[in-house]
């Protein structure tokens, strides 16, 4: 398990009309995100594509995953071939989930389904089809669905109706930060550890195929886009003393705390003030930062002070840097 970084966001909005909105962020309480259900469809698409349930219209190449573009010849112009043929080209540019992109993946998604037969039972999946999914779906099962299937067939054929009837679409979480920065298909679709593209280095080193590198999992992602292992805060607690424009939230971070653009597109998203102090005293590091209007206005990075003496537990007390004893329940590590 990680060491946990204790943050606290106090918030100053600019307009009493943003609170909502605000709210529904912090508590998760406005419906599942669009990015989750784009990635859910996309990976309904990918699988089919692999099996041939879907082709291209038209001749496509995709290294990062040959079989998704070459399991026989192109299909014929239909709703869902066409549709499918969108979505891989979408696919190849690696696009951030925007609201924009999310909803053109619906639409595809909805032609596909407009044609009836988008459902396939395993058992009605032909050998060399199950042959094709049967790996694929036995390695991505826990970043996809949070479980193993391992190589049971029984396993792997109620992984494949779940993923058609979008059942790994997951759960809103409490301050998603991919809601204000969008996160990557490409990576969403590797997972968190990394198991679905195969590109070759000679071709992952070209410009238009590096987000498909094998290496190029959430994992990375988060950690380089949002600054954390998990881009959401854990254990929350809102303090909300009723105000029209403020509010406070204390929350955990893995290891270390938001990065910048995060905050930055936190307080352009909702047009406020953003006030964040943290510290993680496993490593001993804390500090605080003040954004507004997008922008970061001022910050302070230090080191925990202790005291000399140990307490009456054999530990040494926290006693500074005085903005930290005020604002936060705990001190991370």
């Amino acid at each position: 398990m990680p060491n946990w970084c204790s943050n606290r966001l106090d918030i100053t909005l600019h307009n009493a009309a943003d609170m909502p909105a605000l709210k529904h962020w912090i508590y998760a309480d406005d419906g599942i995100p669009a990015w989750q259900t784009a990635i859910a469809q996309s990976l309904h698409l990918l699988l089919a594509g692999c099996a041939g349930i879907l082709k291209p219209v038209k001749p496509l190449s995709f290294p990062p995953l040959p079989e998704l573009t070459s399991y026989g010849e192109t299909g014929p112009v239909s709703p869902g071939n066409t549709a499918f043929t969108h979505w891989v080209e979408m696919l190849i540019t690696a696009p951030d989930l925007t609201p924009s992109c999310c909803q053109q993946i619906h639409q595809w998604y909805q032609m596909w389904l407009s044609e009836g037969g988008v459902y396939h039972s395993w058992d009605s999946l032909t050998a060399m089809q199950k042959a094709i999914l049967s790996p694929l779906l036995s390695a991505g099962s826990f970043d996809w669905l949070n479980r193993f299937t391992g190589e049971d067939e029984s396993r792997v054929a109620t992984a494949w109706e779940d993923i058609q009837y979008l059942r790994g679409t997951g759960e809103a979480v409490p301050m998603d930060m991919r809601t204000l920065l969008p996160t990557s298909l490409a990576a969403e679709l590797h997972g968190f550890n990394g198991r679905l593209w195969k590109t070759p280095e000679v071709i992952w080193r070209q410009a238009r195929w590096q987000a498909f590198a094998p290496g190029n999992s959430t994992y990375h992602l988060y950690q380089c886009r949002y600054g954390v292992k998990w881009p959401n805060g854990s254990g929350f607690r809102c303090i909300d003393d009723g105000e029209a424009t403020t509010l406070s939230v204390t929350f955990d971070t893995p290891w270390s705390l938001p990065s910048a653009e995060v905050l930055c597109a936190l307080s352009t998203r909702f047009r406020c003030q953003v006030r964040h102090v943290y510290a993680e005293e496993g490593c001993g590091f804390c500090g605080y930062s003040e954004y507004d209007h997008g922008r970061l206005a001022d910050h302070e990075s230090d080191e925990i002070e202790y005291s000399d003496e140990e307490n009456e537990d054999g530990f040494r007390d926290v006693t500074g840097p005085d903005y930290i004893l005020d604002s936060l329940p705990h001190y991370g590590g």
